[in-house]
This record gives structure tokens, C-alpha cells and sequence, in this order.
């Protein structure tokens, strides 16, 4: 499988249009991205699937859905976040966007949920997908 990278916050990224083939190749190729303000990526599979990231920072999250727009919309989560009260906040097309924390996960569960992404093209089952 593979997964092409597209940045929804930073103009110019030079990964946007980069092809990834593998699930490791994709998580080498997104360090970068840690260090930035939070924002969202893409990424798009040869299997009509998109997962949109919130990247930066401790926490993430992840949506999961086809790339024609149509539901089901899938949010990541992890067991016992259903609780957790607030907001974490990532850019995309210049605004702010706000995310319910109970469907944050920490960044090494988040980089388990891309690198399975770019490597099946469908969810990852090491976290739980909640339909929003």
C-alpha cells in the first residue's frame, strides 16, 4: 500500500504531493511535522480512504473516512477518554479548529494509527473508531 501526504495548514510543505509506500517511511517522513504549531496533514490511499491528522505536540487525533466526503466519519480513541472534558486545538486553512480530548491520543498511539493507515489503507485496530 501507500499514502499521499497533504499538508491542510502549511502552504509550500515540500512533503504536500509526497507518494509514501510504506507505513515506517511515512512516520520518518512526518518528524518534521511534530515540531511544528498544531495542524492538520492528509493522507490519501489508493483504496479511496483518507485519514485526517491533528499533529503537534503530546497529543493527536485522527479521522478516518473515504475521500469522496461521505460517512461514516470514524474518530480515533482510546478506552477511557470517553470522559475527558475540553478541547485540544489544531490549525487547518488558517483557522483554529477544536477537537473533543476524548478523541485525543497520545502521539506514540497516533503514529501507530498513520503507519498501519499508509500501510492497509483502512483503520488501524490498535485503537477504538467512533463513529461522529
Amino acid at each position: 500500500m501507500s499514502a499521499i501526504f497533504f499538508d491542510r495548514y502549511f502552504e509550500g510543505n515540500p512533503l504536500t504531493s509526497t507518494n509514501f509506500e510504506s507505513g515506517d517511511e511515512a512516520i520518518a517522513r512526518l518528524q518534521g511535522e511534530l515540531n511544528r504549531v498544531p495542524h492538520f496533514v492528509e493522507l490519501q490511499s489508493d483504496k479511496n480512504t483518507k485519514l485526517l491528522i491533528g499533529l503537534g505536540g503530546e497529543m493527536g487525533c485522527a479521522q478516518f473516512s473515504s475521500i469522496a466526503g461521505d460517512p461514516p466519519y470514524l474518530m480515533a480513541c482510546l478506552p477511557g477518554h470517553e470522559s475527558l472534558e475540553g478541547f485540544e486545538y489544531f490549525y487547518i486553512s488558517g483557522e483554529l479548529s477544536e477537537v473533543p480530548k476524548q478523541y485525543c491520543i497520545p502521539l506514540g498511539a497516533l503514529l501507530k494509527v498513520i503507519k498501519d493507515f499508509v500501510d492497509t489503507g483502512t483503520q488501524s485496530h490498535t485503537v477504538n473508531w467512533v463513529e461522529i
